[in-house]
């Protein structure tokens, strides 16, 4: 799948949406716009069309609008987020990562971005391709930190991690406390780890932002010297990558 992560020049914010409608429009196998909610749409389209006839409008275009906050689908070669916030990037991302037959797979995706921050994380995971008004100094920002130096064990036991979590959709309650019990146990071998390192790792071994930052939360408190609360049940446990 093809990213694209766009920055509006915030001057012209009805440009942007202009240029979001007719990329989406290009598509001959149909297209999704998706909003946080219908607020968000109705005020972003409404340069182009009618207050009530939104989705009338986008239809003659070839284009569903679906929102996060009335439930959504993706349908159509070509996706749109207008705006979003990260729970509606990452529930969209999810869906992406869920089993679903390869022709009803969106080969492209699109963010037009409204904050900075919220997209870093993004840009930092899939490297899209970053179009508009970009930030000075964002190749830079958005490069992840090279983890050639991790040690392999470290590798294995992330990949695990990974692999659990791809499993259940999240970082499952024993598993957050099993790699806490681990980082508590063997400190000598993950001290020498960045939390930056284990955020680029994690995101290579394709782990969800949530569940990357949990991880990355962990190694960061051990680095500032605070003790990882584990429950007893876990409290001897280490891995055997």
């Amino acid at each position: 799948m093809d990213r694209i992560c766009y920055f509006p020049d915030p001057s012209n914010l009805t440009d942007a949406v202009t240029k979001v409608i007719a990329w989406l429009s290009e598509s001959e196998g149909g297209a999704t716009l998706i909003a946080d909610d219908k607020g968000t749409a109705t005020r972003s389209l409404r340069h182009l069309a009618r207050a009530g006839k939104e989705e009338e409008w986008l239809r003659a275009r070839g284009i569903s609008l679906q929102t996060l906050r009335g439930g959504f689908s993706l349908r159509g070669d070509r996706v749109a987020l207008l705006y979003p916030s990260v729970k509606c990037l990452g529930e969209v991302e999810e869906r992406l990562f869920s089993p679903m037959p390869s022709s009803s797979a969106p080969s492209d995706l699109l963010v037009l971005v409204w904050n900075e921050a919220q997209a870093l994380e993004w840009c930092r995971r899939y490297a899209p391709k970053v179009i508009g008004n970009v930030p000075a100094g964002w190749k830079q920002r958005s490069a992840r930190a090279d983890t050639s130096n991790v040690p392999e064990d470290i590798r294995r036991i992330l990949a695990l991690v990974a692999g659990k979590v791809e499993s259940y959709g999240y970082l499952k309650f024993n598993e957050r406390d099993r790699l806490k019990a681990d980082m508590t146990i063997n400190w000598s071998c993950w001290k020498p780890v960045s939390t930056e390192e284990c955020r680029a790792l994690c995101y290579e071994l394709g782990m969800p932002v949530e569940a990357t930052d949990e991880v990355v939360g962990m190694l960061d408190n051990r680095h500032q010297g605070k003790r990882l609360q584990v429950k007893r049940g876990e409290r001897g446990y280490v891995h055997n990558p």
